[in-house]
């Protein structure tokens, strides 16, 4: 399920699709690369077509990341993955709560929770077409062979060699499985 620069009725959409699908599936896997704000510890996702005016509209204008994690806790899955590249400076200057970054969230057993950085840090967008996080991803992923357990060493190593250490990856899972690969040899 692939969405581009999507509002919120697109993401509530997507979700709900993402949701059905992974019912019936082995692993899962979550990738947002766009813009989110933490208000009150609540991670938000922002849609394309968020309009706030206010810090409490932030709820209903934007989508909670906790709403996306409560599917993958009822579904069967062995494995989740979650990939947040997420961590951007909060554009709103009447929050009074809200801070830099995202905050870590309670993940569902067999998921992780792969961020762009640090937990109240901010991730760099980069100079390419990708931020230093989603391209060292790929190219991780990519990998014939790689296991999770290395791509996700490979993605923390990559990124603070390319921002001087000023972007630290951060990882959150319950046990990750060391056989499981995107690409096999």
């Amino acid at each position: 399920i692939y969405r581009e620069n999507a509002s919120l009725r697109e993401m509530n959409e997507a979700v709900r699709a993402f949701s059905k699908r992974i019912q019936s599936a082995d692993v899962s896997a979550f990738f947002y690369a766009g813009h989110a704000v933490q208000v009150d510890g609540q991670n938000y996702l922002l849609p394309i077509d968020v309009d706030v005016a206010e810090e409490y509209e932030i709820s209903y204008e934007a989508f909670p990341l906790d709403r996306m994690l409560a599917s993958l806790e009822k579904s069967d899955t062995s494995l989740n993955m979650v990939f947040l590249d997420a961590c951007r400076n909060n554009p709103y200057s009447f929050s009074r709560s809200a801070t830099r970054g995202i905050a870590m969230t309670r993940a569902p057993s067999a998921t992780l929770v792969s961020y762009a950085t640090a937990p109240d840090d901010v991730a760099m967008d980069g100079t390419g077409r990708n931020s230093p996080y989603t391209k060292h991803l790929v190219d991780a992923i990519g990998r014939p062979g790689a296991s999770l357990v290395d791509v996700i060493d490979l993605v923390q190593r990559g990124v603070r060699d390319e921002t001087g250490g000023r972007q630290r990856p951060w990882v959150q899972y319950d046990v990750l499985p060391r056989d499981f690969v995107f690409v096999s040899e």
